[in-house]
């Protein structure tokens, strides 16, 4: 039952109810249980590690884009002239 909760808490992606199952392992009855718990989350580690470094260079794009913004706000010519960015366009 573990195991099954797991697996459709992993291909969810739900980190809640991964971490909730991590924190409540239970005793397992097998050793091809325990190997497959294992790999399981080894998988859910793998995930985290992944959406970690997504946000890492989703982050650093973000940052970049604001200093754009703060830049060209402070190189304009005319002091008075107000910067507009479209971005329905």
């Amino acid at each position: 039952m573990w195991l099954n909760k797991f697996k459709i808490a992993l291909v969810q992606n739900d980190i809640k109810h991964l971490e909730e199952l991590v924190s409540n392992l239970p005793k397992f009855d097998t050793i091809e249980e325990m190997q497959e718990a294992s790999i399981l989350i080894k998988q859910a580690r793998d995930m985290l590690i992944s959406l970690k470094n997504k946000t890492i260079h989703d982050i650093n794009k973000m940052k970049k884009k604001i200093d754009f913004l703060k830049s060209s706000m402070h190189h304009k010519s005319d002091p008075k002239e107000k910067v507009s960015f479209d971005i329905t366009s």
